[in-house]
């Protein structure tokens, strides 16, 4: 799907509606996203969340850490629109699928939560999040042991949310092998000090058209600097490589 195409599906009302409505508290997380968030958020002062939709994750964020300074960037002109409305006195901004419009180290942290498996660009828009972090980026995937696919003509989620479908808005639903995701990661630039991974199996959304039923659900932390964290491996996959001295071979 292009840029366009993308954008104008993430304007419907159906999404719309649902994310004013949705993803704004600390119980609406997923158990893979509540794993990191709170010694994630420890790492730095200022905070870009990467596909922001109408702007409710910053309540989620400042009520891990009041002081924050948070900002947003999303590719659908009507999200940010509202976000802007909602919240006045932060920083949003519209983006494309694969280009975030800040210098290199902008932000001490980068969150992006249910994006990186909605577009077919996940690897450009995932070492843009690595170029404009600081200290330390925290995102979610879609994983299988082998297998995947990254192809919006066969794997797809109909953004219909809690109303009927509008038979034109959908998204790419990108599945990825673990292998394909790790090497990636590990050989983004500046190669990560820190890793920390946790992940389940849990069925694909009712919304989702893709032949896999089941995939896990995980969330990767990054970092950049000293070792914020521990080697942390908790994902229910069989990785075909081995660990020596912090990095996979």
């Amino acid at each position: 799907m292009n840029n366009n195409q993308l954008a104008k599906s993430w304007s419907s009302k159906n999404a719309v509606e649902y994310y004013l409505n949705h993803r704004d508290t600390i119980k609406g997380l997923y158990n893979s996203e509540r794993y990191f968030i709170k010694s994630f958020l420890k790492n730095g002062n200022t905070i870009l969340d990467i596909g922001c939709a109408t702007g409710g994750f910053s309540k989620i964020v400042r009520q891990y850490n009041k002081k924050i300074e948070y900002a947003g960037v999303d590719i659908s002109p009507r999200m940010i629109d509202l976000a802007k409305k909602r919240f006045p006195k932060i920083n949003f901004r519209l983006c494309s699928k694969e280009r975030l419009d800040f210098p290199d180290n902008s932000f001490d942290m980068c969150i992006c939560f249910g994006v990186l498996h909605m577009t077919e660009s996940w690897k450009e828009l995932l070492a843009e999040a690595w170029r404009v972090c600081n200290n330390a980026i925290l995102f979610d995937m879609r994983l299988l042991g082998i297998g995947g696919v990254c192809d919006a003509r066969i794997s797809y989620q109909r953004l219909e949310f809690d109303a009927e479908w509008d038979g034109a808005s959908k998204a790419p639903y990108v599945i990825v092998a673990l292998k394909e995701a790790m090497d990636y990661i590990m050989d983004l630039k500046p190669a990560a000090r820190s890793l920390g991974s946790y992940g389940y199996w849990a069925p694909v959304s009712k919304m989702t058209v893709s032949k896999y039923r089941d995939v896990c659900m995980s969330v990767f932390f990054l970092g950049k600097k000293k070792r914020v964290t521990a080697f942390e491996w908790q994902l229910p996959l069989e990785y075909p490589g081995r660990l020596k001295r912090g990095r996979f071979i």
